[in-house]
């Protein structure tokens, strides 16, 4: 549900004016893409960290990095803070997202 609502946000001419400085273009691009990356690198780590740590303290993990990225989204003062949140926001997502198919399969009756 986090990475949704961007379209919406980047149509609002506060958001343009105040984060991104007019500068709708490459900053825009950045914030809508970056989270993208950050799924990936997120996805990444969590496929590691879940061998060690287990599936649910991945999941709990990657809940707390979406959530603390998300407060630091609403905190951010220009498109290079609010950049760096989002991509922190895409790995916990990525984190989440690594894990729900394994624990979907496990919990599902045969």
């Amino acid at each position: 549900a986090e990475l949704f609502p961007m379209g919406y946000v980047l149509g609002e001419t506060r958001f343009q004016t105040e984060i991104l400085r007019g500068d709708l273009a490459r900053g825009g691009a950045a914030v809508a893409g970056i989270a993208n990356i950050g799924l990936l690198a997120g996805g990444i780590a969590a496929a590691a960290a879940e061998g060690r740590a287990g599936r649910k303290a991945t999941i709990l993990i990657g809940l707390s990095v979406s959530a603390l990225g998300g407060v630091a989204c609403a905190a951010s003062v220009g498109v290079a803070s609010f950049t760096s949140c989002r991509f922190i926001v895409g790995m916990g997502i990525g984190a989440i997202l690594s894990c729900n198919a394994a624990i979907a399969t496990e919990l599902s009756p045969p």
